[in-house]
């Protein structure tokens, strides 16, 4: 009789993001918990919340309905995390109360994490709105509005850009499109970081990643 060895099923891209990209900066967030409360709105990947159940959080999912409001208890959860803010609420007012009930849902010291179309440029990655767009495009934002929206109306404490590197994954991609992937790779790490502020909300930055604290 034979055992056969049951080899372990290749990663989805949806938990290999959370392994490369968002795990690390959970870690640095709240490094002395093992186990936080998180929301993912509107998923497009569920295996990105199943990921993070396997790395011992407490993670849901939820597609709030029309207006935005999160049937979520004030001071309900520790982190948040979306790539629909603006297909979501697509104007400004509606920004503004979705972005304040972000706040109402987090606890104190809780975090928030968005993806969205730089206004700036005219690619827009996010899947959000149009592939190439004019600078009205209403399913972008420029850093400028972001900023506004969210630490001046909705309240959140800090407003921290990301680097796009690693979380495209592009690195990664198979065969023959893995050199061109390096390439993007390196064009994001070395190019579009955010400590070079002049250049991060410039047209050459098509994805803004928002990382945002309360207190």
């Amino acid at each position: 009789m034979t055992t056969e060895t049951k080899m372990p099923e290749a990663m989805t891209a949806g938990a290999a993001w959370v392994s490369r990209f968002l795990l690390p900066r959970l870690n640095r967030r709240f490094p002395t918990s093992s186990s936080i409360s998180c929301l993912q709105l509107w998923p497009d990947d569920p295996t990105e919340t199943q990921h993070l159940e396997k790395s011992g959080h407490r993670c849901e999912m939820l597609e709030p309905k029309a207006g935005g409001k999160l049937a979520r208890p004030d001071s309900s959860c520790d982190f948040i995390f979306t790539g629909q803010f603006t297909l979501r609420a697509p104007d400004r007012t509606a920004r503004i109360a979705l972005a304040k009930e972000f706040n109402r849902v987090l606890r104190s010291g809780g975090s928030l994490l968005l993806a969205m179309g730089n206004r700036a440029c005219p690619v827009d990655l996010t899947r959000n709105g149009p592939r190439f767009h004019g600078p009205g495009a209403p399913s972008c934002l420029s850093l400028r509005e972001a900023r506004e929206i969210l630490l001046e109306q909705a309240g959140f404490a800090t407003l921290e850009p990301l680097g796009a590197y690693g979380h495209f994954g592009w690195g990664s991609l198979p065969g023959v499109f893995r050199p061109f992937g390096k390439v993007l790779d390196a064009y994001w790490r070395l190019l579009m970081s955010p400590s070079l502020k002049g250049l991060y909300g410039s047209p050459l930055n098509p994805t803004l990643l928002l990382w945002l604290n309360k207190n």
